[in-house]
């Protein structure tokens, strides 16, 4: 490994799997990172250990904050102090398939009323063609969370405790989602 130049960003690429267990032994073995990306599920953690440090005071100072709701930082605040700064944000979306829609003489879905009956519409298991897929490798349950909060169910409460509110997870809106 080449030493970093001063100034210089050394940047690592370390598998998602991977990550916990070689940041908690950075941590133990006193060379923690100068800086990382933080998963609000794995921020508690990092805190406990001593991995992270409080930027609260140049958060405050910082002069794109401005640009920042304040809920964007709730995700990376422990007991009132702040361990990281919104970096990027995630588009979902979804592909589909153009051609099939034509075939079938369907126009996209607008509503979940319709993405339910194009679902079903589309799929044919004798051409092993399915109207929706999702994908089910490691980092698929955040999909599928999505899916059940755009419904309306949160996946747990302010204090962190469950609160998957099963009526609402499993009965899409009948609306368009806005």
């Amino acid at each position: 490994m080449r030493e970093p130049m001063l100034g210089a960003v050394n940047s690592e690429n370390v598998p998602n799997a991977d990550f916990m267990a070689k940041f908690t032994l950075a941590v133990q073995g006193g060379g923690k990172p100068e800086a990382t990306m933080i998963s609000s599920v794995r921020l508690p953690d990092m805190v406990s250990m001593g991995g992270l440090m409080d930027v609260a005071s140049r958060a405050a100072t910082w002069d794109q904050k401005q640009y920042l709701p304040p809920e964007h930082f709730k995700d990376a605040t422990v007991n009132g102090k702040i361990y990281g700064v919104p970096s990027f944000a995630f588009v979902n979306w979804m592909y589909y398939r153009a051609d099939w829609f034509k075939e079938a003489a369907i126009a996209p879905p607008k509503t979940f009323d319709d993405f339910q009956a194009a679902a079903i519409k589309l799929t044919d298991p004798s051409k092993n063609r399915f109207g929706f897929g999702m994908r089910g490798a490691g980092g698929g349950e955040g999909l599928l969370i999505e899916v059940i909060r755009s419904f309306g169910s949160p996946i747990v409460d302010d204090k962190r405790q469950p609160a998957m509110d099963r009526q609402k997870a499993t009965d899409p809106p009948r609306t368009s989602p806005t």
